[in-house]
């Protein structure tokens, strides 16, 4: 994958192509798709340099998803998952499991898919949380 374009892209189309999602834990909100902010105008508001800024000054598919909004890191991380190689794959695999678990995208049977091709320490850590099962765990 080249970074600079996917920089560029998640710029030009904000990840979401203008969509939002609501906030977890406070559904009347809608959620940017980087830095967890808030919007509370309307979504051009929210693309500041700030968020330019931050999107630049990333040096990995990784540190992308570390600012990406947790109400769009499924998204994120099913649209980058096949572009990336297996070390960093299961970094993020990990991380999105760590933040937001079992989501409406991402449910047991998807961890379970995406599971096949991480590493074998993220598979047991994901074993030893219960989202693998036995089955899963040993293909």
């Amino acid at each position: 994958m080249d970074l600079q374009s996917h920089k560029e892209f998640l710029w030009k189309y904000k990840l979401s192509y203008g969509e939002t999602r609501p906030k977890k834990d406070d559904p009347e909100k809608q959620v940017y798709p980087f830095l967890n902010k808030i919007i509370e105008t309307d979504f051009a508001s929210c693309g500041t340099q700030e968020v330019k800024d931050a999107i630049d000054a990333c040096q990995s598919v990784e540190e992308i998803f570390d600012i990406v909004s947790d109400e769009w890191k499924d998204f994120y991380f099913l649209e980058v998952s096949n572009h990336i190689d297996q070390e960093e794959f299961s970094r993020i695999l990990k991380k999105l499991y760590d933040t937001v678990g079992i989501t409406t995208q991402i449910y047991e049977k998807t961890y379970a898919f995406e599971a096949e091709r991480a590493t074998d320490e993220v598979k047991q850590y994901l074993y030893d949380q219960g989202v693998l099962n036995k089955e899963a765990y040993t293909k």
